[in-house]
C-alpha cells in the first residue's frame, strides 16, 4: 500500500475534526484553526454578513489579526463594496474563488475597503468558498495572505474541500436543533432557514452511536422493524453504506461527497446522505414529498407514456389504478413497466421508482 503523503494525512485529520463538531460555533473555529494547516494563510476567517445593514459576525484564527481601534465599524461600513459580496452569485457554484477571479490588484487598492482596513491588516490577495446561505445573508471562509496569491491547485484543493465543510455545517446546525427543546426550536439559528434534516452519527464499524428519534422512526417506516434504539442499520442501509466508503478518493486523499440514497414510499420519499472520512461518519436525512412531472424524467430516456406510466408508479399507483388514471387497460400498464425496466436496467417497480426520484434530486 503506497504510504498517504503528509498533505493527505492533513487533509484526513481536518475531515475527521470537521465531522466531530457539534454546533456551528465549534464547527467555525475548528475549521479557522485548523485549514491553515492544508492551504497556507496569514488570517483564516469564517464570515456571515448582512450586505444591507453591514453587520457581520466573524472568527478569526490567529485571534485579534484583523483587529485594530475602529476596524469593526471600518468593516462594516464598506463591505458592500467587498468584490466577494459584489459577486455573490457566483458562489452559488460551489468552488474556491480568489480575489484575484473578480478584481486585479491596482483595482483592489483603489477601494475603500482595501485603504481603510485589508490594508492595514496586511491582506492582499484571498481565497474563500460559500458555507449554507440564503439571501441577503452570506456566509463563507476566506484565507487571506499578504504575499502570494493562492494558486489554481490550491483553489481546486479547498473546492474539493468545500462540499465536506457544507455537510458538516447542516450536521452541526442539525445536531444543535435537534438539542433544542421544542419550544425554542423556531429561534434562532445562526442565521441560517431551517431544514427539515435529521442526523444518524454513526461507529466505524457502521453502528448506530446517536440518532435523533424523526430519523429513527423515518428508518422504521421506510426499512421496516422497530423504532427502538436499536444501534444496528438497515440492511439496505447497510449495505448501501458498505458501497459508499469503498468509493476512492481523490489525488488529494479527500473522500467525495457522495450523492443520495433515495428511498420511495407512496407519495415520499426518502433521502440520505453520507458525511465520511475515515475517522467519523454521520448521515443526514431527510424526507420530501415526491411531486415527480413526467417531464422531469426526460434524463431517463423514456417515452412520453413510459415517463407518466412512472411518474404514477413513484406516486404508488397500482397498474389497475395507472390504467384508470391514463384511460389504458392494466396489461398495457404492466407491457410499459416491462419495457421501463429494461431501459433503467431495474427489476422491481421500487427500483424504478428509485431511478426517477435521483433523477429529480440530481
Amino acid at each position: 500500500m503506497t504510504p498517504l503523503s503528509r498533505q493527505s494525512i492533513q487533509v484526513l485529520d481536518f475531515l475527521r475534526d470537521l465531522y466531530a463538531q457539534q454546533d456551528v460555533s465549534a464547527l467555525a473555529t475548528q475549521i479557522v484553526e485548523s485549514l491553515p494547516r492544508i492551504l497556507d494563510a496569514d488570517i483564516t476567517s469564517f464570515n456571515e454578513v448582512d450586505p444591507r445593514t453591514g453587520h457581520s459576525r466573524t472568527i478569526v484564527a490567529p485571534v485579534g489579526e484583523d483587529r485594530f481601534p475602529g476596524s469593526e465599524e471600518i468593516f462594516e461600513r464598506h463591505v458592500r463594496e467587498h468584490p466577494y459580496v459584489v459577486h455573490v452569485e457566483r458562489f452559488r457554484d460551489g468552488a474556491a474563488h480568489r480575489l484575484s477571479d473578480f478584481i486585479d490588484r491596482a483595482e483592489f487598492h483603489r477601494l475603500p475597503i482595501y485603504n481603510e482596513y485589508y490594508r492595514r491588516i496586511g491582506t492582499e490577495h484571498q481565497l474563500a468558498i460559500a458555507l449554507p446561505w440564503t439571501a441577503p445573508l452570506v456566509r463563507g471562509v476566506a484565507l487571506s495572505r499578504r504575499t502570494r496569491d493562492y494558486s489554481g491547485r490550491e483553489r481546486e484543493l479547498l473546492t474539493t474541500l468545500g462540499p465536506h465543510m457544507v455537510q458538516a455545517y447542516g450536521i452541526a446546525d442539525a445536531l444543535a436543533r435537534a438539542r433544542r427543546p421544542a419550544n425554542h426550536a423556531a429561534g434562532t439559528n445562526h442565521g441560517a432557514p431551517a431544514a427539515e434534516v435529521e442526523v444518524v452519527l454513526l461507529s466505524t464499524r457502521g453502528t448506530v452511536q446517536f440518532a435523533t428519534p424523526r430519523a429513527r422512526r423515518w428508518f422504521a417506516s421506510y426499512f421496516g422493524g422497530s423504532s427502538a434504539r436499536d444501534a444496528r442499520l438497515p440492511a439496505a442501509l447497510a449495505r448501501w453504506l458498505r458501497v459508499q466508503w469503498s468509493a476512492p478518493a481523490d489525488r488529494d486523499g479527500v473522500p467525495q461527497a457522495r450523492g443520495p440514497l433515495v428511498v420511495a414510499r407512496n407519495s415520499a420519499r426518502l433521502e440520505i446522505r453520507l458525511a465520511a472520512d475515515t475517522g467519523h461518519h454521520a448521515l443526514l436525512v431527510r424526507e420530501r414529498c415526491c411531486e415527480v412531472s413526467p417531464r422531469a424524467l426526460g434524463p431517463l430516456g423514456l417515452s412520453p407514456r413510459e415517463a407518466e406510466v412512472l411518474a404514477w408508479v413513484v406516486e404508488g399507483k397500482t397498474n389497475g389504478e395507472i390504467g384508470i388514471i391514463l384511460g389504458a387497460r392494466p396489461r398495457t400498464v404492466a407491457k410499459h413497466l416491462e419495457r421501463i425496466f429494461r431501459k433503467l436496467g431495474v427489476e422491481t417497480r421500487t427500483a424504478a421508482a428509485a431511478s426517477a426520484l435521483n433523477v429529480v434530486a440530481s
